[in-house]
């Protein structure tokens, strides 16, 4: 509210001279000013009078700044200060009725010219219409200055943003510069301190500064029992006179100098080391010392030994990995073919049974069993490369029962024997007596029999395939040998390996190669063995080997509770 030091009634004159001084009123003349008088007053405020209140009704008046001044809140937030005269408060209830939007109260003593608008008359006299035109007009202006501002403070704003964002890419790129320079500063402190070469600082004249402590590792010669002595007591150039040491400077000074020297150590005969020395200026390029650094000869015959060494382990690296690439160019080759043909089977069935009348209806059973037999051969590719994944990421479990083997040998040959009559190979079981019970994994294990018979028949042309079991107080032996076209030697440890298919027999039927790979996983989780003996022609042998007891215990405790899939 005001204060007492209120104008009552303040001349004319003071009121129309600050008229002439608000901006939005430049382009009044003094008679239009004149007739505006009658509108103003002039108020003064107290530190920490209210001007205007947040949520108040409209008082239909503008508030300019004499001078003081004054801050603006909204939602008790402190918004900004006002201080420069001309600057005003509550325009737009020149044209509005609404509520204040903000609150605006007086830091220090402030003085305001109070104009209260016009255009809010409703008498319809030529003077009442005459006020409201200047009113539109000084809204106009005052709008019009605001927009000026508003844009120029866009533009600085616009301008500042791009100026901070190159101020923070420019800092950022120093401070990466002086982080890299620091990591610099530290890496060659401590390269010269744990150097394995050794490192002598020299002033102008050849007289040793300092010394790293290989020098004493490498050499025998403690560095704090060479500082101060002459290069030529330390070092020998074979052929050389004793003072060589202006020659090498001279050299180092221009290019550099490299040869090999003899070291003087304290406790033997010298010892043979390659040196390097080179000239040490300033920033302003002036002379500031000698750098000699030593190699121990026999050190780096011995480094270069090794490094040749990582080489050829590089190498072999490499060829693995070309081999690798080249097992999963032909994996993702054998997958697509693989998918291919029982989804290409599956498409062209469904498209039939959605095409009316193209199959009789005498013939869904046989597509129905013909798209069931793709649909299982997807989902065995899917399974057979899940079940590997879990079983070398130890997530597979298994389930470890006593059972006879006798038994589920016994089942699993009754599922390949009318594949095995398909080919007219005769498949024998030859078990001479029932087995005693061993844990396994009846599901798994029969997997493996599974397998093994297939491939078995797969690669037998005529003939016989004969599955055996054995046991004695430690181990159960299965064999399954045929008389198919045998594997060659060189091919005999590549069997297991994942997805690395035979090239030999490219007229058999060919698959992903992941059924041996996955039976010896499998056997190898039930702490037994998987072996192979063959030969191109009289056939193969393979041999499944499961421990009795504990070991099968130790093997499996360490799977994980996930189901296999």
């Amino acid at each position: 509210m005001p204060t007492n030091s209120q104008i009552d009634a303040p001349p004319d004159a003071a009121i129309l001279e600050a008229l002439r001084s608000l901006e939005p009123l430049a382009s009044f003349a003094d008679e239009e000013l004149g007739d505006l008088v009658a509108r103003c007053e002039i108020v003064d405020y107290d530190t920490g009078n209210i001007i205007i209140e947040e949520g108040e009704p409209s008082d239909n008046k503008v508030y300019f700044i004499l001078g003081g001044r004054v801050s603006v809140y909204v939602n008790n937030r402190y918004i900004l200060a006002l201080e420069k005269p001309g600057q005003m408060v509550g325009e737009m209830s020149l044209i509005g009725e609404e509520p204040r939007s903000a609150t605006v109260t007086a830091d220090e003593p402030s003085r305001f010219l109070v104009i209260s608008s016009a255009l809010h008359v409703q008498e319809g006299r030529d003077a009442d219409y005459k006020l409201r035109y200047y009113f539109t007009r000084m809204f106009s202006a005052i709008m019009a200055e605001k927009l000026r501002v508003t844009s120029d403070r866009a533009k600085l704003y616009e301008d500042t943003l791009l100026h901070s964002r190159k101020v923070e890419a420019y800092s950022s790129d120093l401070e990466d510069r002086v982080a890299y320079n620091l990591r610099q500063i530290r890496l060659f402190s401590h390269l010269v301190e744990s150097a394995k070469d050794a490192i002598i600082i020299t002033d102008l004249a050849g007289v040793v500064e300092s010394a790293n402590p290989a020098l004493g590792e490498l050499f025998g010669l403690p560095p704090e029992s060479a500082s101060g002595q002459h290069l030529r007591e330390l070092l020998q150039v074979p052929g050389a006179e004793d003072s060589s040491w202006e020659t090498i400077a001279g050299q180092a000074a221009e290019r550099g100098w490299k040869g090999e020297v003899m070291v003087q150590g304290t406790d033997g005969d010298p010892i043979p080391a390659e040196c390097t020395v080179s000239l040490v200026r300033d920033a302003d390029q002036a002379p500031l010392a000698y750098s000699v650094i030593l190699n121990d000869s026999r050190e780096r015959k011995a480094y270069q030994e090794r490094i040749l060494d990582q080489q050829r382990a590089l190498e072999r690296a490499y060829e693995e990995l070309q081999g690798l690439d080249r097992l999963k160019d032909r994996f993702l080759s054998r997958v697509s073919h693989e998918l291919r043909t029982p989804l290409t089977s599956l498409l062209g069935s469904l498209e039939l049974l959605t095409m009316p009348g193209m199959i009789e209806a005498g013939q869904l059973d046989e597509y129905a069993e013909l798209m069931f037999r793709e649909a299982q051969r997807l989902a065995g590719l899917v399974d057979k490369v899940l079940a590997i994944s879990k079983i070398e990421s130890g997530n597979m479990y298994f389930s470890f029962e006593m059972g006879r083997l006798d038994e589920l040998i016994e089942i699993e040959a009754t599922k390949m024997r009318s594949k095995a009559l398909e080919k007219n190979i005769e498949l024998v079981t030859d078990i001479k007596a029932p087995s005693d019970p061993v844990p396994f994994d009846e599901l798994q294990i029969g997997s493996v029999i599974e397998q093994i018979l297939d491939n078995a028949i797969k690669f037998t042309d005529s003939g016989t395939v004969r599955i055996t079991l054995t046991q004695d107080a430690h181990e159960s032996v299965i064999t399954v040998s045929d008389t198919g076209c045998g594997i060659k030697s060189q091919n005999i440890g590549r069997i297991f390996n994942k997805l690395d298919q035979l090239e030999d027999n490219t007229d058999q039927p060919q698959g992903l190669g992941l059924g041996l790979p996955l039976s010896y996983l499998i056997v190898q989780s039930h702490a037994g063995r998987l072996l192979v003996n063959s030969e191109p022609g009289r056939g193969s042998v393979f041999t499944i080997g499961l421990p009795r007891l504990s070991q099968v215990f130790f093997a499996g405790s360490h799977s994980s509770t996930e189901d296999a899939e």
